[in-house]
């Protein structure tokens, strides 16, 4: 038997903004994401039981300090809204935890300290890079009737790999604003050379969570 599974995040992919429903926010955006998340819970059959947690805020869930204007058109996705709102510039990591926790982290997800050596806690090591997802250039398009945002690197004149560009079309985004900082974003995140590693942990050193855990710097 092959059992499948997957996280809330998309079941809440699987809902939508509907006609008449509230959707202009002016807020801090761990609230707007908790009214995103809780409009679909509202519905008929919608409710899954997820609640406020408190997981990176020393006073519980509800402020990241970063206030932003959305409005939302109708049948667009829910989950997908709740990414796009978190990968704006000055945004945050979230996940639906176990317990049904909408958990919030601002500026990021993780803590640092943890280390890794190869030969000890680390058994194999393999360096990976994705050329194609650099860009020093990044141009961004929302719904119709918005003005195209743009963002390009303040040293793309002097960049030894010369001009790379990207593309990205937003299409629930209704916000000039809201692509500005789309395009800031992204550009941010793709300016850099994406080098990554693939490590393979020594078997049985892993102690759980608090050992390492997902957006940990090692």
């Amino acid at each position: 038997v092959s059992v499948g599974a997957k996280g809330y995040e998309a079941i809440l992919s699987t809902r939508f903004i509907d006609p008449g429903d509230a959707v202009f926010y002016s807020a801090d955006q761990a609230t707007i994401l908790w009214n995103l998340v809780n409009l679909s819970q509202s519905r008929a059959g919608g409710a899954l039981g997820i609640v406020q947690g408190a997981s990176g805020f020393a006073a519980g869930f509800g402020t990241t300090g970063v206030s932003k204007v959305r409005t939302y058109a109708a049948d667009q996705e829910i989950g997908k809204l709740c990414r796009q709102l978190a990968e704006t510039d000055n945004g945050f990591d979230f996940e639906v935890d176990a317990l049904k926790r909408l958990q919030v982290y601002y500026p990021s997800r993780g803590v640092s300290g943890q280390v890794l050596v190869f030969g000890s806690n680390i058994v194999k090591a393999r360096r990976t890079f994705n050329w194609a997802a650099a860009a020093n250039a990044v141009a961004v398009t929302g719904a119709a009737g918005t003005t195209r945002a743009a963002a390009v690197s303040a040293t793309v004149a002097t960049d030894p790999r010369g001009r790379i560009e990207a593309r990205a079309a937003f299409g629930s985004i209704v916000e000039s604003a809201t692509l500005t900082q789309r395009a800031t974003s992204l550009l941010a995140e793709r300016v850099r050379p994406s080098y990554g590693w693939s490590l393979t942990l020594k078997r049985g050193w892993w102690g759980g969570f608090a050992t390492l855990n997902v957006g940990d710097t090692v």
